[in-house]
């Protein structure tokens, strides 16, 4: 009788630990789009280039941002903390990257250094694609300034 009342308990909390092991684990969000991971590097006339914006932007839906550390390298982000890129072909964007507030210079503060100019070929009028497909993605861009 002991042995039967254990077996139940054990049983049942197999069953929770199982539904919230599920419910852990949800793929994604049932209104986001199946994603790839998307990082490379940007250089300018062969140079890192850091400090700018990058935007994969696909034909329909939200695009990904992501900003080029001092190698030049990014990594994007489709929200939030969520990593990666909408799948599919994307119109791509390099911008310099917005000033935040705090990088606004105070009394005593040192000037903010000059934003890169970026040729409107790769941002305004951009001539940059690429095509994100599950999984890790790697897209290097090696802009030239004239």
């Amino acid at each position: 009788m002991m042995r039967a009342s254990f077996l139940r308990v054990l049983a049942a909390t197999a069953a929770i630990a199982a539904l919230v092991a599920a419910a852990g684990c949800s793929s994604r969000p049932a209104d986001q789009p199946p994603l790839g991971r998307v990082r490379g590097k940007i250089t300018m006339n062969g140079q890192p280039l850091p400090g700018v914006d990058i935007v994969f932007a696909p034909d329909k839906g939200r695009p990904s941002v992501g900003t080029t550390d001092t190698s030049g390298r990014y990594d994007l982000s489709y929200i939030n903390t969520t990593k990666g890129a909408k799948v599919g072909p994307h119109k791509v964007f390099i911008r310099p990257a917005e000033v935040s507030p705090d990088e606004v210079p105070g009394e005593g503060s040192k000037p903010a250094a000059p934003r890169p100019v970026i040729p409107a070929k790769y941002n305004k009028r951009t001539e940059l694609t690429a095509e994100v497909k599950a999984g890790s993605n790697t897209f290097d861009f090696a802009l030239e300034s004239k």
